[in-house]
């Protein structure tokens, strides 16, 4: 990251005293890029078979379907149609909190995401997110009394998080553990969330930003 920062700074140093009149383009330039790094949204919607290039998780835990191929009836189907796409993913077994990773970056900071009942009524979840193990974020408590599709969103104590997990209140809720993998308990989609810049973005921006100031006053001076 380093070299990069240096790189960077001295390419623009050689741009900007090449050309004084790019200094009026340099500085937009600069501070677009860091708000484009520093405001990095994402939607992940599983289309691609997983949670990449954001997440990973125990594959011997979550899996993914085509909802738009299931039970119209089931969170499968409803889930997989709340938005553009049908994939979602779901539990192979509900005994175990499963657990999705953010690979992408530090952290991120979750905003909702689309959670369902795939085939019981008056199911119970715990949604809790951790950073470096430890949980920091405020537990959310859904109780989902259908198979619809239900949008949860999350307050600001999940920000700055790098993985949360979805484990069932208690087993009563759902079908025996000997049904797993057959049945999934509930669909997941849509995990809205925005990637938390790492300390170097705003270092590079900053470092930019002195570099332009440094070729003004030389041209001042001049």
């Amino acid at each position: 990251m380093l070299l990069k920062l240096v790189l960077v700074c001295a390419l623009f140093y050689r741009i900007i005293d090449m050309n004084k009149k790019l200094c009026l383009f340099a500085l937009p330039a600069l501070f677009c890029m860091g708000v484009a790094q520093a405001d990095d949204a994402f939607v992940v919607n599983f289309e691609n078979g997983s949670a990449a290039p954001y997440f990973t998780y125990d594959t011997n835990m979550v899996g993914i379907v085509d909802g738009a191929g299931q039970d119209t009836s089931s969170g499968f189907y409803a889930v997989g149609g709340y938005s553009e796409g049908s994939n979602v993913a779901y539990p192979y077994m509900e005994n175990q909190p499963s657990v999705f990773n953010y690979v992408y970056g530090d952290a991120f900071d979750l905003n909702s995401f689309v959670l369902g009942n795939v085939w019981s009524d008056n199911v119970t979840y715990t949604i809790e997110g951790f950073k470096d193990g430890a949980k920091v974020a405020t537990d959310v408590v859904v109780t989902f009394t259908d198979t619809a599709a239900h949008l949860v969103t999350f307050d600001s104590s999940w920000q700055n998080i790098d993985s949360f997990s979805i484990s069932f209140v208690n087993n009563s809720d759902v079908f025996p553990p000997n049904w797993a993998p057959s049945g999934g308990h509930w669909a997941l989609d849509d995990i809205s969330a925005v990637a938390v810049p790492e300390p170097e973005t705003y270092a590079m921006l900053l470092a930019g930003l002195a570099v332009v100031g440094a070729v003004a006053r030389r041209r001042r001076r001049a």
